[in-house]
C-alpha cells in the first residue's frame, strides 16, 4: 500500500520547470591519483564497456564494505580516508550510504568516469531518514545510470534498460515495473537472486526517497532539484526540528537549524540536472 502511496505523490507533484533556475559546474576530475594506484582500481574496473567499469567498481566496493547506519561521519569525508576506515573490516567499521557514494563515486572518477553524488529526498520531513546514491555517465548509453552501493544494486526499467534515478522516479510515478539486477544484497545477505519480498522492500523505499534531490557542484556546493511548490528549505527546518524534538537537542542539530535558515541555496532545473556533460 505505501508504494501506491508513494508512487502517487511522485504523479502528483512531477513538474520540475522552477523558474530562474542556476546551472551548476561540476568536476569531473579525480582529486587524488594515490587512490587508483593503492587501490588498482585499473584492474579492478576492467577493460570492458564503461557501464561495465562502473558495475565492476559497485561490485568491489560493496563487496568489500559494510553499511551502517550507526556511522557518525567521524571520518574526513574522502575516499582515501573512507576506504582506510572500512575497507576489508567487519561490519562494526561499517559506513553510511553517503560515505559508500562518496568512495564509490571518487573511485568512478579515478578511473575516469563521470561521476557525481546524489541524495535522494523523501517528501515527508517528519523522519530520520534519507538516502544517498551515485550516478554514472555511460557514453554508449548517453545517460545517467544510478549506483547504490549501499545495496550492490541498480534499477531497470521492464525492458532491462539501467534507470537514472530521475528515470526510476518517472517510472515509479506511472506505477511502471522496477527490476534489480541480481547481485542485489545488503551487507551480503542475498541468494543470488532478487526475491518478490527483497525486491518489494527496495523499490517501496527508493520510491519514498526518489521525490527530490539534492546535488553538489565542482566545488562542494549544494543545490536543490525539487518539484515546483516544494520548499526544500522548509523542509529541512521542519526536519531538523522534528529531529531535535525526537532526539533531543544538541549543538550540532541548533547549528544545523540555524544554518538552514540563514542560507540561500539555489534551485537546479531536472533537464540541467540530467544534461550529459558539456563537454561530451
Amino acid at each position: 500500500m505505501r508504494l501506491e502511496l508513494y508512487s502517487g505523490m511522485l504523479k502528483m507533484m512531477s513538474n520540475f520547470d522552477r523558474p530562474e533556475c542556476i546551472t551548476p559546474v561540476y568536476n569531473y576530475e579525480c582529486e587524488n591519483a594515490e587512490l587508483a594506484m593503492r587501490y588498482d582500481l585499473g584492474k579492478v574496473a576492467g577493460e570492458g564497456s564503461e557501464l561495465t567499469q562502473a558495475l565492476n567498481l559497485l561490485n568491489w566496493l560493496s563487496s568489500n564494505t559494510f553499511h551502517s547506519g550507526e556511522y557518525d561521519n567521524s571520518i574526513p569525508f574522502n575516499a582515501l580516508d573512507l576506504l582506510e576506515y572500512t575497507f576489508g573490516q567487519p561490519i562494526g567499521k561499517g559506513v553510511n550510504c553517503m560515505a559508500l557514494s562518496k568512495i564509490l563515486t571518487e573511485c568512478c572518477l579515478a578511473v575516469g568516469l563521470k561521476a557525481r553524488i546524489v541524495y535522494i529526498m523523501p517528501f515527508n520531513p517528519y523522519e530520520a531518514d534519507n538516502h544517498v546514491v551515485t550516478v554514472v555517465f555511460v557514453q554508449d548509453l548517453d545517460k545517467w545510470v544510478m549506483l547504490d552501493p549501499s545495496y550492490n544494486a541498480y534499477m531497470m526499467d521492464s525492458d532491462g534498460v539501467i534507470l537514472s534515478p530521475w528515470e526510476a522516479r518517472q517510472v515509479l510515478a506511472e506505477q511502471g515495473e522496477i527490476r534489480l539486477n541480481d547481485g542485489y544484497n545488503y551487507n551480503g545477505d542475498y541468494t543470488g537472486e532478487v526475491t518478490g519480498e527483497t525486491h518489494g522492500y527496495y523499490v517501496e523505499y527508493i520510491a519514498k526517497d526518489l521525490f527530490w534531490f539534492i546535488g553538489e557542484d565542482g566545488s562542494g556546493q549544494q543545490f536543490y532539484v525539487a518539484p515546483v511548490g516544494y520548499d526544500a528549505r522548509e523542509y529541512f527546518i521542519a526536519n531538523i526540528e522534528y529531529r531535535i524534538r525526537e532526539f533531543g537537542e544538541s549543538e550540532g542539530l541548533v547549528k544545523w537549524l540555524e544554518k538552514v535558515k540563514g542560507e540561500d541555496v539555489g534551485y537546479v532545473s531536472l533537464g540541467e540536472f540530467g544534461r550529459r556533460p558539456y563537454y561530451l
